[in-house]
């Protein structure tokens, strides 16, 4: 799993809490991925003081993702190193339909 270019604290790989949460938040309607993700040690953000994060810059901190609080639309956990996600199911939002997982 790619992590974005952008984002509110900076190019990562952005969940939701739930499936309900994920449909407020959708710009486009694609897919819905559930997926266990790795947190390990999460430094809490408010939206209002977010800044701009990398795998790198959390580590040395020593965090391995991130919590964004305060959002109108819910909650944000954000990973930045696509070995911290592990998808269980992909399914698309307009027809509902599961599409196969193929793990490497």
């Amino acid at each position: 799993m790619m992590r974005g270019a952008a984002g509110i604290v900076g190019g990562g790989i952005y969940f939701a809490a739930s499936e309900q949460a994920t449909r407020g938040k959708a710009h486009h309607r694609g897919c819905i991925i559930e997926a266990r993700v790795f947190l390990g040690r999460t430094l809490t953000v408010p939206a209002a003081q977010s800044g701009q994060y990398t795998h790198t810059s959390l580590k040395a901190q020593g965090y391995d993702s991130v919590h964004l609080t305060g959002m109108g639309t819910g909650d944000e956990y954000i990973v930045f190193n696509w070995a911290q996600v592990k998808p269980r199911k992909i399914r698309d939002m307009a027809s509902g339909r599961q599409i196969p997982i193929k793990h490497k």
